[in-house]
């Protein structure tokens, strides 16, 4: 999880130090921490802390994410919340900042969202794909400036890349001496990236389609449930397996 991308734009993971746990304490007011447990996560680091006050989610994000990157971030979080899409809100210092600087990242923190179950089943998809969808519809309305609609990392591409960049991965695979599947898979992607170059030319736009943020646009997206409902939609500029309260990019 230390992958420095584009030639180390992207910045190394935050490791989870004395000074980062000492600086949460003193900005937030959370007294004694019992524990922290990194949760994983590959654009920032994020450790569920236990403390007198509860059970919170700290997290440092990678150098490149800028103040600007991150109020976007959170304005799509409030939007969201505001559309009944279950977001956990950031928790302001006791200066009311909505976050911190530390050694060149920025750091927030969130209350902890337990769950039970994660979107891996045919019948959670059924019940976790309506909020994505209402996200999305949610999203299409936001104005989020330069910063919140061009995100320097994001696990989406421009439909203009599409056909290139997914001829560059499939060819990677073919590289590795691949199983069937994992062909079966490369070809298929090919024909997904066909499919919205044709797209593309139908609606007589070329290489621009109609364009609205979307979960890709933040990070990833996970839906998590408690109960058999949707608890927290997380990932906004994170992603992970474990248990976790976060953000859905």
């Amino acid at each position: 999880m230390d992958d420095d991308a584009d030639r180390g734009a992207r910045g190394l993971r935050a490791r989870p130090r004395p000074a980062l746990l000492q600086a949460v304490r003193e900005h937030w007011g959370l007294g004694r921490t019992a524990g922290a447990v990194d949760l994983g996560g590959s654009s920032s680091l994020n450790l569920l802390l236990d403390t007198d006050q509860g059970r919170y989610v700290a997290r440092a994000h990678r150098p490149h994410l800028t103040p600007e990157r991150l109020a976007a971030i959170h304005q799509a979080r409030a939007a969201l919340r505001a559309g009944g899409v279950p977001c956990a809100p950031p928790v302001p210092t006791l200066e009311g900042a909505p976050w911190i600087s530390l050694h060149g990242r920025l750091v927030e923190l969130e209350p902890y969202v337990d769950h039970d179950a994660k979107m891996d089943t045919w019948e959670r998809l059924a019940t976790g794909m309506p909020v994505l969808a209402r996200a999305h519809n949610l999203l299409g309305r936001l104005e989020a400036g330069e910063a919140g609609s061009r995100p320097r990392f994001a696990n989406h591409l421009e439909p203009a890349e599409v056909s290139s960049a997914v001829r560059r991965g499939t060819g990677r695979i073919r590289a590795w001496g691949p199983t069937a599947a994992e062909l079966r898979v490369a070809a298929v992607a090919e024909e997904l990236a066909e499919l919205v170059t044709e797209a593309e030319v139908e609606a007589g736009l070329g290489s621009r389609l109609p364009r609205q943020l979307v979960h890709g646009d933040f990070w990833d997206n996970n839906v998590l449930f408690r109960r058999g409902r949707p608890v927290l939609v997380a990932d906004f500029d994170f992603m992970g397996d474990g248990p976790a309260s976060t953000t859905w990019p």
